[in-house]
């Protein structure tokens, strides 16, 4: 017997399952990086009929269009190679119509300054219609590249909003599309005709603006919801966008919580990027307005923004207390997150010290979070100009914060605290 009959039969005695368990680890992006699973897939294919049907939904289970380039040089070159990749993207789905099935996930990103190749794109509007079967969408564009409306073309807007219209469609961020119309996710009560998607559980809004964020479109009508998970983010990297406060987006935000009310489980509000201004004001919704979400299980906050140039102590947030204080108890909230963001302009790390105000903390939260069973504090520290090396690594950082924080502990020995110190840049020796 050859060595290909024994690898043959060999394969053939493998059962479904086992082969299942292989190929998922094959394609697990958390083992390896994407340049070297799509390869090793592809080679599976080779391999026999049976290694075929479990390699090939894998390989095109994410299909990622996307366009980097910051230099004037790179603008160009990028913005043609992603208008190409469409292209052959394209091509390759009319060629094998039966791939199309087996893409999950769309990843469109653009990073090319003021300009969006998705919205000068030839094709997309020729894909979207075929990925029959796609459960994630992901549309990332970098600060003012792409606009919803009159700035679109029809045939793509169109193809747009029937893909968002997926019967299998549960997931989807959108990154800095100004005017996202965010209606056609409420459709009509029953009753009446049906115009927006029912099967949309996750949905995530990220602008370089908080005035980007809640600049959307919502029906007046009254509406019935699926969504369970809604992650509101922004990013800020100079004074006046970092200076805006969460009173600028409140009225939007405020219908856009009155329309989840019955169905949100999940609520995420924060920062993506890092703050550098002294400007930082707090940047989070009244209690009230979160009171309406009778139904939140999971909640996270961005409530501390804090720039520094030296030394400095970290006081307990001063609004976050007072809107604890005034709200609502929330008991069906489980599981919270509150993230206290920090950046310095220095060459090491500053020396930490949370002063006044912390030891409220535990009685503020058992008030408003009667129910609580899992807190998380995480620490999100940035250093923009920095020169020197750091004389604090994060995990001495998290020591002393856990140090600190063991008030907690005591005050509410049965909630399970978790502290987290993220460096999210790294230094520039």
């Amino acid at each position: 017997m050859s060595l290909g009959q024994t690898s043959a039969t060999g394969i053939q005695k493998l059962s479904p399952e086992v082969l299942d368990l292989i190929f998922d680890a094959l394609a697990d992006e958390k083992r390896g990086e994407e340049h070297e699973i799509i390869p090793a897939l592809t080679a599976c294919r080779l391999v026999s009929r049976s290694f075929s049907s479990f390699a090939t939904p894998r390989a095109f289970k994410t299909a990622k269009l996307h366009c980097f380039g910051w230099k004037y040089r790179e603008h160009n070159s990028g913005e043609r190679a992603a208008h190409n990749h469409a292209r052959k993207f394209l091509r390759l789905l009319e060629a094998n119509p039966a791939l199309a099935k087996w893409v999950r996930v769309l990843d469109l990103t653009s990073r090319m300054g003021q300009s969006s190749w998705i919205g000068t794109s030839k094709t997309l509007h020729l894909i979207l219609p075929k990925l029959v079967n796609m459960q994630h969408l992901i549309i990332d564009v970098y600060n003012g590249g792409l606009f919803w409306g009159a700035r679109m073309k029809r045939d793509l807007a169109n193809a747009f909003l029937a893909a968002f219209q997926l019967p299998s469609l549960k997931t989807l961020k959108v990154m800095n599309v100004v005017h996202f119309p965010l209606d056609t996710f409420f459709p009509l009560k029953k009753g009446t005709t049906t115009t927006g998607s029912t099967s949309l559980e996750s949905l995530t809004l990220c602008a370089y603006t908080l005035q980007n964020l809640s600049r959307f479109s919502l029906p007046e009508h009254p509406t019935v919801c699926t969504i369970k998970k809604l992650r509101l983010s922004y990013k800020c990297y100079n004074s006046y966008s970092s200076s805006q406060n969460w009173t600028d987006m409140e009225p939007s935000w405020l219908k856009l919580a009155a329309k989840l009310s019955d169905t949100l489980k999940e609520l995420e509000i924060f920062n993506a990027g890092s703050l550098s201004s002294d400007q930082l004001t707090e940047k989070w919704p009244s209690g009230d307005s979160l009171s309406i979400l009778k139904n939140l299980e999971s909640l996270t906050l961005l409530c501390a923004p804090k720039s520094a140039h030296g030394t400095f102590d970290i006081p307990f947030p001063p609004g976050f207390a007072k809107a604890l204080e005034s709200s609502t108890p929330m008991p069906s909230v489980k599981s919270l997150c509150l993230t206290f963001s920090v950046s310095w302009v220095i060459s090491t790390y500053p020396m930490w010290q949370l002063t006044e105000g912390w030891d409220a903390l535990p009685d503020l939260l058992c008030s408003m979070f009667p129910q609580l069973s899992s807190l998380v504090l995480r620490f999100q520290m940035s250093n923009f100009i920095g020169g020197g090396k750091s004389t604090k690594t994060p995990e001495e950082m998290k020591e002393h914060f856990c140090e600190v924080l063991s008030g907690i502990k005591k005050t509410c020995p049965a909630l399970p605290v978790k502290v987290l110190v993220l460096q999210e840049c790294e230094f520039m020796v």
